[in-house]
């Protein structure tokens, strides 16, 4: 099924997902991490065709499953919570992908610290829901604490990094401080140079 998705062969694709779905339900097999992982899988696929409802729907009964499994307070279920505000935010559905946002925050830096990689990858997210509703400062101080945690575990020329980097450049040109923003782009242009060298 994964590979059908990366050939970008969705139909196929989808039917595996279901019958490997199918076999671990009629199975019993509910707490198995690999039934996670293809419900993530799944509504992975469905939120890249657009098909956001069902991504969301895939993410609920993940969630649901989380909690019957591992309680409310684990890592898997923030994981969860993160992935399902990310399809609430492309459906422009601020208030509810901002309580998922605080949700699985809450639970990452409870169980990890903030200067864990799944933290900062949930501030990042959280932070494009701030800047997409105009919480300008919210959004760059979650920018810059991601962006710390990210150059600490992945270094400066990880793609992960640099793609905060262009956030906050992008961010810096809307509230009008170029300024900030050409560094942080001339930034990224030495780091590119230096991946491409």
């Amino acid at each position: 099924a994964s590979l059908y998705e990366d050939q970008k062969k969705f139909t196929k694709a989808e039917k595996l997902y279901k019958q490997a779905l199918k076999i671990l339900r009629n199975n019993h097999i509910l707490a198995n991490k690999d039934v996670t992982a293809i419900f993530h899988n799944l509504a992975g696929l469905y939120s890249e065709q657009g098909a956001y409802e069902k991504a969301a729907q895939i993410y609920y009964e993940v969630s649901v499953l989380n909690r019957k499994n591992y309680g409310d307070k684990h890592p898997k279920s923030a994981v969860t919570l993160n992935n399902w505000a990310l399809t609430l935010l492309a459906q422009k559905k601020y208030r509810q992908a901002e309580a998922k946002f605080e949700q699985a925050l809450k639970i990452l830096t409870d169980s990890h610290g903030t200067n864990h990689y799944s933290t900062a990858n949930c501030l990042y997210n959280y932070g494009k829901l701030s800047f997409e509703t105009g919480n300008y400062s919210k959004a760059e101080n979650q920018f810059k604490s991601a962006l710390k945690t990210k150059r600490e575990l992945l270094g400066e020329t990880h793609s992960e990094v640099v793609d905060i980097l262009k956030k906050l450049a992008e961010l810096y040109r809307v509230i009008m401080k170029d300024d900030e923003a050409e560094a942080i782009e001339k930034n990224i242009a030495t780091i590119q140079k230096r991946i491409s060298q």
